[in-house]
C-alpha cells in the first residue's frame, strides 16, 4: 500500500521562498501559506554636477554656506587634509565643523557619527577625507550636498554619498579646476 505523501506545509516549521514568481500559483501546497512581501528599500534620489572654478577653495567654501542657508547638510569631502583643511576650516570658522580624518578618530563628535550614524546636534558641516566612505552608516532623513574637492575616484564618491542610508537627497558638487588639463575618458 501506498503511504500517503504529507503537503509541504505540514511537513515544515517554516517555509522560505525567495523568488519573483508567485509559486502559491502554481503549487497547490502554497496556496494556505502565510505570505510576507519584503520590497526593496527607497533608493536616494542622487544627483551630480560638475562646476568648472577659477578658485576651487573659494568655490568649495561658497558651497559650503550656500547649503547651509538651504537648510542642507554640506560634507565637503577633500584629499588634502593639512594645507587645504586649514584654509576651509578658517574660511568656516563661524560654522560648527564636524572634522573626519584619520587624525581625529578619537575626538567626541568622529566617534558619535561612525558609531552611532547620528550627526550630532548643531553640525552645520563635515569636512571629511575619504576615511568616512566605508563602513559608516549614516541614518539621517536631510537633504546632504556633497561638495568634492581635489582628485577623487568616481568609485570613492559613490561609495561615500551612499553612506547616507535614509537621506531625502544627496546632491555631488564636483569642483575642478577651469585651467585643469582636460581629459575626454
Amino acid at each position: 500500500r501506498r503511504q500517503r505523501q504529507m503537503c509541504i506545509r505540514d511537513r515544515a516549521k517554516s517555509i522560505t521562498y525567495l523568488t519573483g514568481t508567485d509559486l502559491y500559483n502554481f503549487h497547490p501546497d502554497f496556496l494556505k501559506l502565510q505570505r510576507i512581501t519584503v520590497t526593496a528599500p527607497a533608493r536616494v534620489t542622487k544627483s551630480v554636477t560638475l562646476i568648472d572654478a577659477n578658485h576651487v577653495l573659494a568655490t568649495a567654501v561658497q558651497s559650503v554656506r550656500a547649503s547651509v542657508e538651504a537648510g542642507r547638510v554640506p560634507v565637503m569631502l577633500l584629499n588634502d587634509k593639512y594645507l587645504k583643511l586649514a584654509e576651509v576650516e578658517a574660511a568656516l570658522s563661524d560654522l560648527s565643523l564636524a572634522i573626519l580624518n584619520s587624525e581625529r578618530k578619537e575626538d567626541d563628535i568622529f566617534k558619535q557619527i561612525t558609531k552611532t550614524g547620528a550627526i550630532p546636534a548643531g553640525i552645520d558641516a563635515i569636512i571629511t577625507t575619504s576615511v568616512f566612505r566605508e563602513g559608516n552608516d549614516i541614518h539621517d532623513t536631510r537633504c546632504f550636498d556633497f561638495i568634492v574637492v581635489g582628485a577623487h575616484h568616481s568609485s570613492a564618491i559613490e561609495q561615500l554619498t551612499a553612506r547616507f542610508r535614509t537621506a531625502q537627497e544627496v546632491a555631488a558638487y564636483i569642483i575642478k579646476s577651469s585651467e585643469r588639463d582636460r581629459n575626454d575618458g
